[in-house]
């Protein structure tokens, strides 16, 4: 296979600092574009720039439910709008992201003030009641429901954006 069209990247990252991991997905990916190739990656915490290396991201939350498929450029837009995520200027973007989809760190910026506004839909599975013991804090069913409700706000999200843009070719 001299000229795939398609190259498909298993964390290429993996075991690398930050700084060799950014040129190396960057070599890959400029190399794959001159070739007219189409690559797909998994990259498991990467810095901003990294990420912004590639055009589309699909993000999965626990359960592999999906939570974003998109342009890299909208991903942080997007968790702005509908989720309420802040994204602190001194924190690497692509960290609080991936905070936000998983349930353990969700529940940490809920609970210490970091992500102050979520949905009500994410707060009711996130925050924990005071009467709950340790083992309550975190069962499956939340963890699943977890993944399912950021599925459903990206849904919600993606048909209104789908719509508005109809709505959009109409008027014109």
């Amino acid at each position: 296979v001299a000229r795939p069209r398609v190259l498909l990247l298993d964390e290429p990252s993996s075991g690398l600092d930050a700084s060799t991991s950014h040129r190396i997905v960057e070599t890959v990916l400029l190399g794959a574009a001159s070739e007219q190739c189409t690559a797909f990656a998994t990259i498991h915490q990467p810095r901003w720039s990294t990420l912004r290396l590639f055009d589309m991201l699909v993000l999965l939350a626990p359960g592999g439910f999906l939570t974003y498929a998109g342009p890299v450029a909208g991903v942080k837009a997007y968790f702005m709008a509908l989720p309420g995520v802040c994204f602190p200027k001194d924190q690497n973007p692509a960290d609080i992201i991936i905070d936000a989809t998983t349930f353990d760190s969700a529940r940490t910026m809920i609970v210490d003030g970091v992500w102050r506004s979520p949905p009500q839909c994410l707060r009711a599975v996130l925050v924990p009641t005071p009467d709950m013991d340790d083992e309550e804090r975190q069962e499956p069913w939340q963890v699943r429901e977890f993944g399912r409700v950021l599925a459903a706000l990206w849904q919600t999200f993606a048909r209104e954006r789908t719509r508005l843009a109809g709505d959009n070719e109409k008027g014109r």
